[in-house]
């Protein structure tokens, strides 16, 4: 049992809380140390550490790495009972998670409406072989604007409803979007409206591999998943005018996922996802991202998949910008800022864009300016 003075500093510390989360979730990427961590030799620590990955958008996710971890039969039992009944609970919400996704593919393929599956439960069916292992909130489904009425009754009919209380996504997305769920409290299907503009979507798609679900599903293309990952990951703000990058560290387990799922690496079009991004005005955050994801969280053989669009990514950005950002950028700093999703007013690590997304503009005037950095002129600013 750690001591009590030890526990109370980890407590008092979000700082050191965040540093400890982010300590866990790199054991995802490089393996997990064989001593138990502070945060799991103490109930009031665990809560404490459990509190802030909650806010961090991962609770769930460390908790069930914990569970595998080589140090968890030495953890105290009154830790292991947390960790077991919030492990129940997770693996409970993934179990109903895929019962919703069987039940709705095969309902609507039945129908003959095309699916085309997006999102973060894409992403963990195309690390886990076709099986939901990696908890995810919701499950997305892009539909033909044609079927968008007869899908939506089917649903109805199997029991689905509107939640009047679930958050609807950002107009960031351009498409129409309906949630539902069986019952308040279940997981979330999001059923999107294609756009005119999809139609080159849904031509690059490809069956999802999986032996349960119906191989009338559709995926996106590894192009097009990676540009969905990095668009996802900008969420709404205050306004529908703001919108707030990396608010949670869940972007690089995606990109992780991604990456280790993708042995393709001589036939991904890496030309087409930088014009992609760069249609979108991605390039600078995408950049930073895969930055963030070499230099801390995965070693260099894990990174040889994104490799070739850092290299293009890094060719677009001027240097004086690259070495600005890396010295200025600290991952926990960053995360420190969030107290309860709120970001304090007197350090404000959010980025705060119009739905251009002109990110470049954004670092170099909005979050390092505050640093104590000259204000750079709009012209220079799109160098």
């Amino acid at each position: 049992m750690v001591g009590n003075r030890a526990a109370l500093q980890f407590i008092r510390n979000p700082k050191t809380q965040v540093k400890a989360v982010l300590l866990e979730l790199k054991s995802l990427f490089r393996g997990s140390s064989e001593r138990v961590p502070l945060a799991y030799q103490d109930v009031r620590a665990l809560r404490a550490f459990l509190e802030k990955s909650d806010q961090l958008g991962i609770k769930s996710l460390l908790a069930l790495l914990a569970d595998e971890a080589p140090w968890r039969a030495d953890v105290p039992h009154e830790v292991a009972q947390i960790l077991e009944e919030q492990n129940d609970r997770t693996r409970l919400q993934m179990i109903l998670a895929e019962d919703d996704l069987l039940d709705v593919s095969f309902e609507l393929t039945e129908a003959r409406i095309p699916l085309l599956l997006m999102g973060e439960s894409e992403l963990a069916l195309r690390w886990t072989q076709g099986t939901l292992k990696r908890p995810t909130k919701s499950i997305d489904f892009l539909v033909p604007r044609e079927h968008h009425r007869q899908a939506i009754r089917l649903l109805g009919q199997m029991g689905f409803k509107y939640q009047s209380n679930s958050v609807r996504p950002s107009s960031i997305h351009k498409r129409e979007c309906l949630e539902i769920s069986r019952k308040q409290g279940a997981p979330l299907i999001r059923l999107w409206k294609d756009l005119e503009s999809d139609q080159a979507l849904w031509e690059s798609t490809r069956n999802l591999r999986s032996p349960q679900l119906p191989r009338l599903i559709r995926v996106p293309s590894t192009e097009d998943s990676l540009v969905g990952c990095l668009r996802d990951s900008i969420k709404a703000g205050g306004s529908g005018a703001q919108l707030l990058v990396l608010a949670t560290p869940m972007i690089f387990v995606d990109l992780f996922m991604l990456g280790q799922s993708s042995n393709n690496l001589e036939s991904t079009n890496w030309d087409l996802v930088l014009w992609k991004l760069q249609e979108e005005q991605m390039v600078l955050y995408a950049w930073l991202l895969l930055h963030i994801l070499n230099a801390e969280f995965t070693a260099n053989e894990s990174f040889h998949f994104y490799q070739p669009l850092y290299k293009k990514l890094t060719s677009e950005i001027a240097p004086w910008r690259r070495r600005l950002i890396q010295s200025q950028f600290k991952l926990d700093k960053w995360f420190s800022g969030f107290q309860m999703g709120v970001l304090p007013k007197s350090w404000t690590p959010r980025i705060l864009l119009s739905h251009k997304w002109n990110l470049s503009t954004v670092f170099a005037n909005g979050y390092l300016a505050k640093r104590s950095f000259p204000k750079l002129s709009p012209m220079r600013a799109k160098e």
